[in-house]
């Protein structure tokens, strides 16, 4: 925005305030509060500015706090000595024998966010059976936004490397996020989907193989 500021001749412009105010706006939706400098940028803007930050920061804060108190999902590491080849056969052996709805997603991906919204009551609805939730993502869900959105999302998480994201998605021929596979308990791959495949199919499916 410094160029923004250079083009309007001033970076005390109404233009650049609405830019800084939607940057700032911006990171506190993606999960990432306010830094002490940012604190004080807001504290010189306009009031509607100001109110508007505060108030978004303050229910983040509040959001991260109430998280430390959450279950229902868990962090897994990826063998460090594994390769690439034996990379998902590797994530998915932990859970031997149960049936897994495999979701590849991004914590940028405002689809994908949806979608976990729209999947939690059947999550619910199907609790009974031995059915898991796996969730895999790459670096380019930044760490600190991933540890603080994942609370919400009941499941097993892994965040990948790029590397290991970049063999992944070539090997399931992985075209954009979200994308779904459901592997049976013998560990092979029944369903796949990119894009959100509405849940009536999703549970069809699932239920298919947990017979």
């Amino acid at each position: 925005s410094g160029e923004l500021a250079k083009a309007w001749g001033s970076d005390k412009g109404i233009f650049f305030d609405i830019a800084r105010n939607v940057t700032l706006y911006r990171g506190i939706k993606n999960f990432t509060p306010l830094t002490d400098e940012q604190k004080a940028t807001v504290a010189a803007m306009p009031a509607a500015y100001r109110e508007m930050l505060t108030a978004a920061n303050d229910e983040l804060l509040a959001q991260l706090e109430a998280n430390k108190k959450k279950t229902g999902y868990t962090i897994n590491q990826v063998d460090a000595n594994v390769s690439n080849e034996d990379l998902f056969t590797s994530i998915i052996s932990k859970f031997k024998g149960k049936v897994l709805l495999v979701d590849f997603w991004a914590t940028w991906c405002g689809p994908c966010r949806m979608a976990n919204k729209t999947i939690a009551p059947m999550k619910e609805e199907l609790k009974d059976k031995d059915i898991l939730y796996l969730y895999i993502t790459g670096e380019t869900s930044p760490l600190k936004t991933w540890e603080n959105m994942i609370p919400d999302i009941h499941g097993e998480h892994f965040r990948l490397t790029d590397a290991q994201w970049k063999y992944l998605s070539d090997a399931f021929k992985i075209e954009g996020v979200p994308t779904y596979l459901i592997v049976d308990r013998e560990g092979n791959t029944t369903f796949r989907q990119t894009g959100f495949p509405g849940v009536e199919k999703m549970k069809e499916e699932l239920l298919k193989v947990t017979k």
